[in-house]
C-alpha cells in the first residue's frame, strides 16, 4: 500500500524513532501505560526528580553538568510558555510529556536545553489535541501547533521545535500510541538561511560583494577591547574577564576551550614559534578523554596572547592555591581561620578582618543558633564555609590522551566563588570562569569599564563570545587559508562545519577569480586559453567559464558542480581545465608544498611498484602522478619556492 504524502508533495522518509517498548498491536492505551512503566523504571538516572511533580528538580547527573556553567540545580517544567499562558500539561499527555524525556535522556543523552524544547513542544500539541485521548491524536492537531509556535517564534526556534513535534510524532507511531499512523513532518516548516549556508545571489547585484557581518565582531568592538587591555591597571578585577575575550579575540577559540587552558599552557616550537596548550572541541568535565592539543600562534597574536597568560597565571595564582586545598581536604579552605586563638569569640570586628562579610554570615549563624553574646567560634565559622562547599568544586576536570587527570588547580583561569548576600567573594572557595560569568560581566560590567577608561572608544556592546570565531575564521578564509587547513586549526572534525564560520559571499569569490584571469594574475589550463582569445571576448568567455569557485587546498575549481559533476574525480592539480591558482597567493604555500610532497612521494611508489608481477597498474598511476607533479611544479616555481625533500617535509609537519 502507498503511503500518504506530505502537503507539500516531498517524499516520505522512514520513522527516525525506534520503540522504547514492544507494543501491542491495537491497543494504544495499554502501550501508553508500558511506555510509562519503561519510563518511571528509569527515574533514578535523573538525580533529583520525582514523577508526581511538576515541575521535576533536578540536583546532579549529566543534565545539569555544563563546562560552561556552575549550576547545582535545574528546574524542567510540564507546561507550555509564558505565551500560552504557562498553562501545566496535564493527563496522559503529562505522563506521555514525562515519560519520552525520560526515555530520551536515557537512550541518547539529551541536553536539558534540548528536553525544555521538547517539552515545549509537546505542550503546544497537548494544548490543540485539548479534549482528546492521546490515541485521538491528528496531524490536524500537530498542524495547528506547529503552526501557533510559528507565531510565537523566530524562524531559527520555530524551526528546531517543528523538528520536536515530528520527534514526537515518530515515537507516537514507533510505540503505537495513536490509532492512526501520523508520519508527520511540519509541511511548512522552514530551514533558515543561516542554517543553510547559502543563499543565492545575482553576480551584478551591488550587495553580491558585501561580507554578512551579522555573527561577527565589529572592528568597533576589537578597537575598544584593544583600549581596554592597554589602559586597564593590572590587577583590577575586569583584567580577567577582558583577558579571555583578548584571548577569544586573537585565536578565535571557543570559550570553552579558552577556560580549558592550562596554566603551563604556553609550548615552545621549534624556530621559535609558540602554541597554547588547550583540551579540544566542546570540552566536558569528567573521566571521558578529551584530546590535549596544541595550537600555533602566528607571530602577531603570540605577541599578544603570550603576556595575557603570563598576566592570568599571577592573577589567578590565590584561587588556584585554595583549589588545591579544596581537593586536598575536599572542603573548603579554611587555613585562613587557623591563625586563632583556641576558644576565642569572634565578632562582627573581627569577621571584617578575616575578610568574611559579617551581613550574610551573622545571619545564618543566628539562624542556626551559632550566634550568642554578639560573637560565635572558630568551629562554627568552619561550619559556615563548609555551608556552601559543593563536591563539584573539587571534581576531575579533564583526563588528557594520555589519561593525565587535570583539576581545578591546573586551570589557567581560576576565580574565588561571590555567593549571593554578599558584597565580596568567598576567598575559601575558588572554582572555574564560566560563560554565565562572562555573559553576565559583558551585559553589566563593560559598558561601564569601557565609559570609564575608554569613552572615546565605546561601541555597541551586543556581542557574544563566539563572534570572534566567526571573525577570525573569515579573516583566514579571505586571507587564503585553504579550507582544509581552516578545519584543523580550529579544531574541527567535519570540513562542512567550516562554512558555517565563512562570512565572506561565495560571489565575491567569483568576482575576484574572474579579475584574476582578466588581469593575468591568475593561471591554469583556463587562463592559458584565455589568451588564445581576442581581447573583446575575454570578459564574456571568463563570465561563461567562472560561475563558481570552491577552494582546493593550493588553489581554486572553478567547475559548476549544478550542471555536471566532477569528471575527473576531484583530481583537480591533475592537469584539470578547471584548476585555476593565482602568482601572488602566499597563503596557499604550504599547502602547496604538502601536496607536492605527497605526491612525489606518491610517484616514487609507483616507479618501484612498477618493476613488480603487476607493471600496468603502477603505469597508469605514475602517468596521473606525472600529470599533477606537473601543475604543482609549475606553481612552486612561480611562487619561487626553494626545492626541498618531501620525506623531511611531511615529517616536520607531522611533529
Amino acid at each position: 500500500m502507498l503511503k500518504p504524502k506530505i502537503k507539500d508533495g516531498r517524499s516520505n522518509r522512514k520513522p527516525k524513532s525506534h520503540p522504547f517498548i514492544q507494543p501491542v498491536p491495537g491497543d494504544e492505551e495499554a502501550n501508553l501505560k508500558l511506555l510509562v512503566e519503561a519510563a518511571q523504571a528509569l527515574m533514578g538516572e535523573i538525580e533529583g526528580a520525582d514523577w508526581a511533580t511538576n515541575p521535576w528538580e533536578i540536583t546532579g547527573g549529566r543534565l545539569i553538568e555544563h563546562p560552561g556553567k556552575n549550576i547545582f540545580r535545574a528546574d524542567l517544567f510540564f507546561r507550555s510558555p509564558e505565551k500560552r499562558g504557562f498553562a501545566n500539561i496535564t493527563g496522559p499527555f503529562e505522563d506521555l510529556a514525562k515519560s519520552l524525556v525520560a526515555l530520551r535522556f536515557s537512550r541518547s543523552n539529551a541536553s536539558l536545553s534540548n528536553q525544555r524544547t521538547f517539552v515545549t513542544a509537546v505542550a503546544y500539541v497537548a494544548q490543540e489535541a485539548a479534549g482528546y485521548p492521546v490515541s485521538g491524536l491528528r496531524s490536524t492537531h500537530l498542524d495547528a501547533a506547529c503552526a501557533k509556535i510559528a507565531e510565537d517564534y523566530s524562524k531559527g526556534v520555530a524551526y528546531n521545535m517543528h523538528k520536536a513535534v515530528a520527534e514526537f510524532a515518530s515515537h507516537c507511531d514507533a510505540n503505537e500510541l495513536c490509532r492512526v499512523r501520523l508520519q508527520y513532518k511540519y509541511a511548512a516548516m522552514v530551514r533558515p538561511d543561516g542554517t543553510t549556508g547559502f543563499i543565492g545571489r545575482r553576480l551584478d547585484d551591488p550587495e553580491a560583494t558585501v561580507r554578512d557581518e551579522a555573527k561577527m565582531a565589529t572592528q568597533a568592538l576589537y578597537r575598544m577591547l584593544g583600549a581596554l587591555h592597554q589602559r586597564v591597571p593590572v590587577g583590577h578585577e575586569g583584567r580577567l574577564p577582558l583577558a579571555i575575550l583578548s584571548i577569544l579575540a586573537c585565536t578565535g577559540f571557543r570559550f570553552g576551550e579558552a577556560v580549558s587552558l592550562l596554566v603551563d599552557c604556553i609550548r615552545p616550537g621549534e624556530g621559535g614559534g609558540v602554541g597554547l596548550r588547550y583540551f579540544k572541541g566542546k570540552a566536558k568535565f569528567g573521566r571521558a578523554s578529551t584530546p590535549l592539543e596544541t595550537r600555533w600562534l602566528s607571530g602577531a597574536m603570540a605577541d599578544i596572547v603570550c603576556p595575557i597568560v603570563q598576566e592570568m597565571i599571577a592573577f589567578c595564582q590565590a584561587p588556584r592555591d585554595v583549589a588545591r586545598e579544596m581537593r586536598r581536604v575536599n572542603g573548603p579552605d579554611v587555613r585562613f581561620l587557623e591563625a586563632l586563638p583556641e576558644g576565642a569569640r569572634i565578632g562582627v570586628l573581627d569577621l571584617n578582618e578575616l575578610g568574611i562579610p559579617p551581613h550574610g554570615c551573622v545571619k545564618w549563624l543566628q539562624a542556626n543558633r551559632r550566634w550568642a553574646c554578639a560573637g560565635t567560634t572558630a568551629e562554627d565559622l568552619i561550619e559556615y564555609c563548609r555551608r556552601d562547599f559543593h563536591a563539584r568544586f573539587v571534581e576531575l576536570r579533564f583526563v588528557d590522551q594520555h589519561r593525565k587527570e587535570y583539576y581545578l588547580e591546573h586551570m589557567l583561569f581560576c576565580v574565588p566563588v561571590y555567593l549571593s548576600q554578599m558584597s565580596s567573594p568567598a576567598k575559601w572557595l575558588s572554582t572555574g570562569y564560566s560563560h554565565a560569568m562572562l555573559a553576565g560581566w559583558i551585559k553589566r560590567r563593560l559598558e561601564p569599564l569601557a565609559r570609564e577608561f575608554v569613552p572615546e572608544f565605546l561601541t555597541s556592546i551586543d556581542f557574544s563570545s563566539h563572534a570572534f570565531r566567526h571573525t577570525v575564521n573569515t579573516l583566514l578564509d579571505e586571507g587564503g587559508l585553504p579550507e582544509l587547513l581552516q578545519t584543523d586549526w580550529f579544531g574541527r572534525s567535519n570540513p562542512r562545519d567550516t562554512k558555517a564560520y565563512q562570512h565572506t559571499s561565495k560571489e565575491k569569490r567569483v568576482l575576484e577569480v574572474r579579475a584574476d584571469l582578466l588581469s593575468g594574475k591568475a593561471h591554469g589550463r583556463l587562463a592559458d586559453d584565455l589568451k588564445k582569445i581576442p581581447i573583446t571576448l575575454r570578459e564574456s568567455y571568463v563570465e561563461a567559464k567562472v560561475r563558481a569557485v570552491h577552494d582546493v587546498g593550493p588553489g581554486a575549481c572553478v567547475h559548476d558542480f549544478s550542471q555536471l559533476p566532477c569528471e575527473r574525480h576531484l583530481q583537480c592539480t591533475g592537469d584539470c581545465n578547471d584548476y585555476v591558482w593565482a602568482e601572488d597567493d602566499e597563503g596557499r604555500d604550504e599547502e602547496l608544498k604538502r601536496q607536492w610532497s605527497m605526491a612525489k612521494i606518491a610517484q616514487r611508489t609507483a616507479e618501484e611498484r612498477s618493476t613488480g608481477d603487476r607493471p600496468r597498474k603502477s603505469v597508469d598511476w605514475n602517468a596521473h602522478n606525472a600529470k599533477k607533479l606537473k601543475t604543482l611544479e609549475e606553481q612552486l616555481r612561480l611562487r619561487a619556492i626553494e626545492p626541498f625533500d618531501p620525506d623531511a617535509y611531511l615529517e616536520e609537519i607531522a611533529a
